[in-house]
């Protein structure tokens, strides 16, 4: 979701100003923060990063996918290289130059294709960029109730290759957010996440290990606060939701993208992504914690 340019000012003046106490993450461990600041980065709202780390797919609200190398000394990122940048078009060649696209989920398939979501317009496409090919997914009837600037923000895809998406916003606040997969030929609700305290969903990845997680986001007058959850994908639904950290507000930027990988050690690293709407006084960062159960 997009903010207004007079939004985005006070907010980022707010956390100049003030750094409040929150308390401490319950399952994740803030392992480094980089501040990216390079010419033509800006309003990134999803990543997808390799097995290994050193490599990112980044994708911009205006349609624009960057391939980068990520260079690391330990648990820090020392510097970002981008290797290649694309312009992405709809089915008929036409580029996503502007802010009408609104790109703002992303998920990759073993074989290097990507689904990206639009918010605005509520489509979904497959990009195979290797062979400049763009495809029109079929979407339910259901989603033209998305709210306008609040519709296919997060975009996730399992093991199987079925992706599953949800809306910004629920309609029903008793519901919660509905999750919709999609096995390559049908669309099906699959189940519902509950809304908690006034957080909405801005991203979402099925991790290495199975689990479904949830990145939402919150303004509050301190700042934006950002939240993780996790569950298990069991036959009947969602099972042990927890909570695995909540950022303090204005403890990082406006994080929107989220993907997770496994480092050479094993661990399972939470990666994010800040955008910074396209204003210089927003922070652009990488986030990244350790999970510790």
């Amino acid at each position: 979701m997009r903010l207004g340019p007079a939004l985005a000012i006070v907010l980022c003046l707010i956390v100049i100003v003030l750094r409040p106490v929150w308390p401490g993450e319950t399952g994740a461990r803030l392992t480094g923060v980089y501040d990216w600041s390079a010419p033509g980065i800006g309003g990134l709202s999803a990543l997808v990063i390799e097995a290994d780390g050193t490599r990112a797919t980044v994708l911009t609200d205006r349609g624009t996918l960057f391939q980068t190398t990520v260079l690391r000394a330990g648990d820090n990122i020392t510097g970002i290289e981008i290797d290649g940048q694309v312009q992405l078009s709809d089915e008929n060649n036409r580029r996503f130059a502007n802010r009408r696209s609104d790109s703002e989920g992303m998920a990759k398939t073993t074989d290097g294709a990507l689904f990206i979501s639009f918010e605005q317009d509520h489509s979904l496409r497959r990009y195979d960029l290797t062979r400049g090919r763009t495809i029109r997914l079929p979407v339910p009837d259901a989603f033209a109730d998305f709210g306008r600037n609040t519709g296919m923000e997060a975009l996730a895809i399992d093991a199987q290759g079925r992706l599953y998406t949800l809306p910004e916003r629920p309609r029903s606040g008793r519901q919660g957010f509905p999750v919709w997969r999609w096995d390559g030929a049908y669309w099906e609700r699959a189940f519902f996440l509950r809304k908690r305290a006034g957080f909405l969903a801005v991203s979402a990845d099925i991790g290495p290990d199975g689990h479904f997680y949830l990145l939402e986001r919150r303004v509050t007058f301190l700042g934006f606060q950002s939240r993780l959850r996790r569950w298990t994908l069991a036959p009947d639904g969602p099972e042990d939701e927890l909570a695995l950290f909540t950022s303090r507000p204005g403890q990082f930027g406006n994080l929107e993208g989220l993907s997770l990988w496994r480092d050479g050690t094993g661990r399972l690293v939470v990666s994010m992504v800040a955008d910074n709407n396209f204003w210089s006084v927003m922070r652009t960062q990488i986030v990244e914690y350790v999970l510790t159960e």
